[in-house]
C-alpha cells in the first residue's frame, strides 16, 4: 500500500476546499497501483519521476481524449501525494500533465523543413470581392 505523510491534507490547490470522499478513493487507489509496482512512497516517486512516466505512457498508449483524461486522473493523484512542490522539483510530472490536457499542442521543430503551402498569387474571390466593393471591372 501507498503510504501519504503524516501531516498530509487532501486539499483543493485550486479552491482550498476539501477533496471529495470519491476523489480521495480513486486517487489511493491510482497510488496502490503504483505501489504494487514499488514505489511506495513520495520520496520513491520523485526520485524516479521518469520511469513513472514512461510506465503511465506504456499503460496508456492512445491520444485520444479519454487516454489524456486517463493520464490526468494518474498524474492527479501523484500530485495529490506529493504536496506542493516546484515545477523544478517535478519536472517529468509537470511535463507529463501539459501533454494530458486536452488543447495541447506539441511545439513545432525548428530544426526542420516545414512544408508550406503555396500562396496562390490571384485568389478569385478576393478579387471578386475587390470588384464589387469598388465597382471596377477585371482589366485583362
Amino acid at each position: 500500500m501507498f503510504v501519504l505523510p503524516e501531516n498530509h491534507q487532501p486539499i483543493n490547490k485550486k479552491t482550498g476546499e476539501e477533496l471529495s470522499v470519491f476523489t480521495v478513493k480513486t486517487y489511493k487507489g491510482k497510488l496502490n497501483k503504483l505501489a504494487k509496482r514499488g514505489y511506495t512512497d513520495v520520496d520513491e516517486l520523485l526520485e524516479n519521476q521518469e520511469e513513472i512516466v514512461a510506465a503511465m505512457n506504456k499503460e496508456i498508449p492512445g491520444d485520444t481524449s479519454k487516454d489524456r483524461y486517463k493520464r490526468r486522473v494518474f498524474l492527479s493523484a501523484i500530485f495529490f501525494a506529493i504536496g506542493s512542490k516546484t515545477v523544478d522539483e517535478i519536472p517529468h510530472f509537470y511535463a507529463a500533465f501539459q501533454k494530458a490536457k486536452d488543447n495541447y499542442i506539441p511545439p513545432i521543430p525548428l530544426d526542420e523543413d516545414i512544408a508550406v503551402p503555396p500562396v496562390k498569387k490571384e485568389t478569385p474571390i478576393a478579387d471578386a470581392a475587390a470588384r464589387f466593393l469598388t465597382g471596377r471591372r477585371r482589366r485583362e
